[in-house]
């Protein structure tokens, strides 16, 4: 199917030719950034600063499973700016590393799953035996009794049956549960006291399963946006809003009160064990200590619960601690039997801060921001804003940053997970044109704060927050409002892979960028917002530009950044504008070594151009 056919128009992809020949422009935009390397003599000892900070920014953790008998020793490590799982046999020397797993009760078996280019492979292992599950399966796996579960695929990404199989041999295949709307994806939900949902997500639109018995059970079917639990005895715990996204959370299966701030807020996290809740707001989370009685909050700011803890509170009975990431410093806990917070003692940066921007039309949105110590020297701006996923606030890779005398800042425009549900659907379809006015009103407000100019303040956005620096780029090509961006695998050519059906995520994605095969306003929508198209002939003459991508990512494909970057340089020679494509995926494991390099490009960007003010826009001299 031709994507430029769309049935009722058919339309010219101008930078279509530069799909083609794929290998042989890799090679040319490769040895263009390679060529910004010379004379980065601090190049090693930064990338070990980077290693150190890393490990320095967050415990190594380990499990022992089951707690009384230990059979199975799990570690737990900030490795690579992700969080890293490996397994051994307890009283073994060699750790495993993998990418997800499980264990039985009793500690006798693990399943544990490993990714290859395009797919993830199952592997369950005892002392005597081990067999491997073949199919086409997603990242998520869960042990229950005698019985194996994941989530197969009908082709790369496109996860939509719910599978178990006996534990033993693999063998004995039930299929528990199949989606067949090509829009709506399904996932696995691991809950405290080893409670496994089954989330099914469209447009942020949920229905919910609990797994039990090698079966599944729908649970309120007039639910439209669920958070669950775990479970009390045989009866599911969870969070619903039925009818809209605007109606009060209903707690079902527990007799916890809830406030008004509490029904309107989004959830972060749940505890039975600890009755502890966490909300958030605005990009501001709240803890609170849960009763029959009123709520207490017991700690109020801007932080988020690490990632790790999606594991712990499936294997940790009760939760004792819960791991918390701050910007601007290392990890913390709260103790959930005290309900006491442990802040961090290693800071950087002299302050953070926190912050309200009004948008075009009339919203609030919040930022965050670290100052270094002393007048900054840069501000970095970054915003996500899509699928409802909350903006991440590690601060690890930003440290050199922080360090050397920039600014970074954390917009938490609509669109993303960092407030409601509401905020969420905000950003979609053509809200994406009010995330970029959330995104101007704050980097105006931040260079206001931090008395930074355009040319020294970077935009930074990553896959989906590829959207949002594409499109900043096209409304503001010359300069006036920043001068650099930064990214990392853009999605920045939407028109094109929104028509097309053939590219696996392209239909799960219709209701957050739109669907330009629908009509002629859905076609438009969709060009409005697509980055490539928005540019005009002479690119974006004044924003120089570091872009990062891989040649396997089947989510974001390389091709979109090699089109964009020659879009942003129009028709002239413009080497300020760079892109190197890697032998990886949407992710990378070198990243102590990219991080390092890019930082030392644009600080010697920033260093070594002489900027001369003309009114609001700022012209590099050469």
């Amino acid at each position: 199917m031709d994507p430029t056919d769309v049935g009722f128009l058919k339309w010219i992809d101008p930078y279509e030719k530069q799909e083609k020949h794929l290998a042989k422009t890799i090679k040319k935009e490769n040895a263009l950034f390679l060529s910004q390397l010379d004379g980065m003599d601090d190049l090693t000892a930064l990338i070990k600063k980077n290693e150190i900070y890393d490990t320095e920014s967050s415990p190594n953790i380990i499990l022992n499973y089951p707690l009384t008998n230990p059979k199975i020793n799990i570690s737990l490590k900030h490795l690579n700016g992700e969080w890293g799982l490996a397994w051994k046999w307890h009283g073994a020397d060699d750790w495993k590393w993998v990418d997800n797993l499980d264990i039985s009760r009793d500690g006798e078996t693990v399943a544990f799953i490993e990714s290859a280019k395009t797919n993830y492979k199952v592997t369950v292992k005892t002392k005597s035996h081990t067999w491997t599950h073949k199919h086409l399966i997603g990242p998520d796996i869960a042990i229950i009794g005698s019985r194996l579960y994941f989530i197969e695929a009908d082709s790369p990404l496109q996860y939509n049956r719910l599978v178990s199989v006996d534990i033993h041999s693999g063998k004995e295949a039930k299929v528990l549960y199949e989606e067949s709307n090509k829009e709506t994806q399904i996932e696995f939900v691991w809950c405290e006291g080893r409670a496994l949902f089954l989330l099914s997500y469209r447009a942020g639109y949920n229905r919910l399963h609990y797994i039990r018995d090698n079966s599944t059970k729908e649970l309120d079917p007039q639910g439209v946006a669920f958070f669950p639990v775990g479970h009390l005895g045989t009866k599911p715990v969870y969070f619903v809003r039925e009818g809209s996204f605007t109606a009060p959370w209903k707690l079902v299966g527990c007799n916890w009160k809830l406030n008004s701030r509490i029904s309107a807020d989004g959830i972060e996290f749940c505890s039975l064990s600890a009755k502890i809740l966490i909300t958030k707001f605005y990009g501001v989370r709240t803890i609170w200590k849960m009763s029959s009685g009123e709520p207490v909050p017991i700690y109020r700011g801007v932080f988020e619960i690490a990632e790790c803890m999606k594991l712990m509170r499936w294997f940790l009975e009760p939760v004792n601690y819960i791991w918390c990431i701050r910007p601007g410093s290392v990890m913390f806990k709260i103790d959930t039997e005290s309900a006491s917070i442990e802040l961090p003692a290693i800071r950087y940066g002299s302050v953070s801060e926190t912050g309200i921007s009004i948008s075009a039309d009339g919203l609030p949105v919040r930022w965050t921001l670290i100052r270094p110590v002393g007048k900054p020297i840069g501000l970095v701006c970054t915003a996500y804003g899509g699928y409802g996923i909350a903006t991440s606030l590690n601060t690890t890779r930003w440290r050199p940053w922080i360090d050397a005398g920039w600014a970074v800042s954390f917009l938490f425009v609509r669109g993303g997970g960092d407030g409601n549900e509401v905020w969420a659907d905000l950003g979609r379809l053509d809200g994406k044109q009010g995330a970029l006015d959330d995104v101007e009103a704050c980097i105006k407000d931040l260079q206001k704060e931090t008395k930074v100019l355009p040319h020294a303040t970077v935009l930074f956005g990553r896959s989906a927050g590829g959207l949002i620096v594409g499109n900043m780029a096209a409304r503001w090509p010359l300069g006036e409002l920043f001068g650099i961006i930064y990214t990392e695998v853009p999605y920045v050519d939407l028109l094109k892979t929104a028509a097309n059906v053939r590219l696996p995520l392209t239909e799960y994605e219709f209701e957050e960028f739109g669907n330009p095969r629908a009509g002629l306003a859905e076609f438009e929508a969709a060009l409005a917002i697509s980055p490539i198209h928005q540019l005009g002939p002479q690119g974006a003459p004044g924003i120089k530009v570091l872009c990062r991508s891989g040649i396997h990512d089947i989510q974001v494909y390389p091709y979109e950044s090699v089109k964009w970057i020659n879009a942003l340089r129009g028709d002239r020679k413009d080497e300020t504008k760079i892109l190197y494509i890697d032998n990886e995926g949407h992710h990378t494991l070198k990243i102590y070594r990219e991080y390092a390099i890019d930082f030392l490009i644009i600080t010697k960007w920033i260093k070594a151009s002489a900027f001369a003010s003309t009114g609001k826009i700022f012209v590099t001299s050469k």
